[in-house]
């Protein structure tokens, strides 16, 4: 896996413009959509022919629509994508002097409440949410190694 583009990323218009582009400082990173979605593909119609009599064959672009995207959620999509970067930054920010990042901190905390008797679903919560900071950074960082 390559390295995403480096923050910060913007929304145009903060995802309120036409083009909804979110982009990095030296390029684009996606184009959101909204309205109709689906696939493209040629076709061809038989139409009435303006020159002879019967028809002929005509080419055109046909689609197949599998649902709508509301303006707002798309809007709500390109701000999202456009704080990736800085939430990738949240996740891996943590207590660095010892030698921990965002989900090891959780995980460190957590291990204390248990040590200290405090309520386990505390514990349990910042366990849960150590996990789903590990996944994402995980999905984002080039993989490591000889075989990488």
């Amino acid at each position: 896996m390559m390295a995403h583009t480096p923050g910060p990323w913007t929304a145009c218009h903060h995802g309120k413009c036409k083009c909804k582009l979110v982009s990095g400082e030296h390029h684009p990173i996606a184009q959101i959509i909204s309205g109709e979605w689906g696939d493209d593909y040629p076709n061809i119609r038989l139409v009435p022919s303006q020159r002879h009599i019967g028809e002929v064959a005509e080419a055109y672009t046909d689609r197949i629509v599998y649902g709508e995207i509301d303006e707002e959620i798309a809007q709500a999509n390109a701000n999202l994508i456009a704080s990736s970067p800085n939430l990738l930054a949240a996740c891996k920010t943590g207590w660095h002097e010892r030698g921990l990042d965002g989900p090891g901190l959780l995980r460190y905390v957590a291990d204390w409440f248990d040590d200290c008797g405090v309520d386990h679903s505390c514990a349990d919560a910042l366990r849960n949410k150590a996990d789903l900071e590990q996944e994402a950074i995980a999905k984002t960082e080039p993989e490591q190694g000889p075989d990488a």
